[in-house]
């Protein structure tokens, strides 16, 4: 059995039995019977050939006669439908044979597509198999088709060779032509090229020159323009110095000298101890110097003159500043930190068994009570009474009162000290002022509001008790005298509240002396209270020393609330 791909081969072979050009044809009629051998040539299915054959003679509009003539070169095909061969059933679905009349041999796929032998080499037991059926007819036609391949390949080829050498030669003279002119061309592009360069290299020289002198003159202008600048800059500069911590001054002469007009203020230095770091103080004016007062004190860096040297040092709330000894702070290493006056002026711990009523000395005497206590990191956790050096100095413009529960603050009130007692101490005003004497009025907006003692830890019993301080918008007053309608009852500290008015069994405030027909109480805080039936005090510091009935009637609800009393609020 002959191999398929050969079997494919010879089939092609027979198709080109009538292709060769016949002589009498017009040119249109050869050139499209050219057209259909290269069809055939390129083993394209023999009546695709024809149709294209015949498409082509339709396009030439030949006469009648020609194209009859034409067309009889091609009569030999019969371009009827396939006859259909044996089917064969393999693994990818039943496989039909057939011999087309272009004597080309096909499988085809039932419902698909028509696959060429060609690509079957790997169903040789298949094709085996179709061979089988064929018809002699078929191996006679073979053998014709190798004779009539062979002369249409002789004739075919001999007419190519004759029509493409010819239009080799006239497309070598062309060449040649265009050869010569481009020589040309290149020698006269190269020429003008050399010469543009030419140009091109004196024009960038004159132009190099004209260039240089260009930037010359804009740098001497760039130079003129920068000098200005800096002396613009260094005007700008002096007007900034020591306005923040970017741009600090040598000390405060340098900002005088930059600035005449300066007046006493704060102003950023670099610091004499460290000169990478800026540090403010405060420069004053003395004698025409503008001289450093220091800083604020709280580093050895920004030592002031004294702990009151400058108002920077005023602001600080930490009772221990640092302090140059030397009338300026200009170099402050020889600072130590000293101890100053605290804006605590009493505490008062009411469990700690010391009783500060109306006639405890602790009120009239100079004598300081556990001083160290009173720094602002320390006191308001101590658990003793205070009495430090600022309650025998000026009260100043603001003090408060501040509520503690164990050291944590649950209340205060904040009093604006009336300008005819500023200059006076605490320690005077309790102890020499005149009888329910009002020294404050109580600053609302900064106090406490919502009564905060009597809501969350008094007893609601009896009339209403209140804190005079915290609970009430009275205002600050020494020496209260008859409270309600107490007889002969004194108390240190107290407000022109009045919500409880009624009877003298009534007491309230800060170290108290309570008398009424015969009861007696000397406190050191209470609520408002009355009795009987005392139904609240503060802490245990209380007692009856002076004889008749003690004013307590029973054993009320003890809050243990402490008082601490300082100026300057920071806020």
């Amino acid at each position: 059995m002959m191999p398929a791909i050969k079997f494919a081969a010879i089939a092609v072979a027979a198709l080109l039995s009538a292709a060769v050009p016949a002589a009498g044809l017009s040119n249109d009629a050869q050139m499209c019977l050219v057209q259909f051998v290269g069809l055939m040539a390129k083993s394209e299915q023999v009546c695709d050939a024809v149709k294209a054959y015949e498409t082509c003679l339709t396009l030439k509009n030949l006469a009648e006669d020609d194209k009859v003539e034409a067309m009889s070169h091609v009569a030999t095909y019969d371009c009827k439908p396939p006859v259909v061969g044996p089917e064969i059933t393999t693994d990818e679905g039943s496989l039909l044979f057939t011999v087309d009349n272009d004597r080309s041999m096909l499988f085809h796929r039932r419902a698909a597509h028509t696959i060429d032998v060609t690509q079957l080499s790997d169903r040789v037991d298949a094709v085996e198999q179709l061979a089988a059926g064929l018809t002699a007819g078929v191996e006679k036609r073979m053998v014709e088709g190798r004779d009539i391949l062979t002369k249409v390949t002789t004739d075919t080829i001999a007419q190519y060779t004759e029509l493409v050498q010819g239009k080799l030669d006239k497309q070598d003279e062309t060449i040649s032509l265009e050869t010569g002119k481009l020589r040309t061309t290149n020698e006269e592009s190269r020429k003008a090229s050399e010469d543009a360069l030419a140009a091109a290299v004196t024009n960038f020289e004159e132009l190099s020159d004209e260039l240089k002198k260009d930037v010359d003159e804009t740098n001497a202008v760039l130079k003129a323009d920068l000098a200005e600048l800096k002396a613009s800059v260094g005007k700008l500069t002096k007007g900034f110095l020591g306005f923040n911590e970017a741009t600090p001054a040598d000390n405060c002469a340098a900002i005088k000298e930059a600035r005449p007009q300066s007046v006493d203020g704060a102003h950023w230095i670099v610091s004499a101890l460290d000169k990478t770091k800026a540090v403010r103080v405060w420069c004053k004016n003395i004698n025409s110097v503008y001289t450093n007062m220091g800083g604020d004190a709280s580093s050895k860096m920004s030592a002031a003159t004294a702990c009151d040297g400058n108002p920077l040092s005023l602001e600080n709330p930490l009772s221990k500043r640092w302090v140059d000894p030397d009338a300026t702070a200009d170099d402050p290493s020889n600072a130590k930190l000293e101890q100053c006056e605290t804006r605590l002026m009493i505490k008062l711990c009411t469990t700690d068994s010391d009783v500060r009523d109306w006639d405890s000395k602790f009120w009239t005497t100079q004598q300081l009570v556990n001083e160290a206590d009173a720094n602002e990191d320390t006191w308001a956790k101590a658990q003793n009474d205070i009495k430090a050096a600022s309650y025998l100095t000026e009260i100043g413009e603001t003090i408060e009162i501040v509520g503690l529960i164990n050291g944590v603050q649950i209340g205060r009130a904040v009093y604006n000290i009336k300008s005819e007692f500023r200059k006076r101490s605490l320690q005077y005003l309790v102890t020499h002022g005149g009888p329910n004497m009002v020294i404050g009025s109580r600053d609302n907006r900064r106090s406490a509001s919502n009564r905060p003692i009597f809501n969350r830890y008094m007893k609601k019993a009896g009339v209403a008790p209140y804190d005079m301080f915290l609970d009430t918008t009275g205002d600050l007053m020494v020496r209260q005298r008859n409270y309600g309608e107490s007889q002969n009852s004194w108390t240190r500290l107290s407000t022109t509240d009045r919500s409880v008015t009624s009877g003298c069994h009534r007491y309230s405030g800060i170290g108290g002396d309570h008398y009424c027909g015969g009861w007696r109480l000397q406190f050191e805080a209470m609520p408002i209270v009355s009795y009987c039936y005392a139904n609240n005090r503060y802490g245990n510091n209380h007692k009856n020393s002076k004889g008749g009935s003690t004013a307590t009637c029973g054993s009320g609800r003890q809050t243990n609330v402490d008082f601490a009393i300082l100026k300057n609020p920071s806020d």
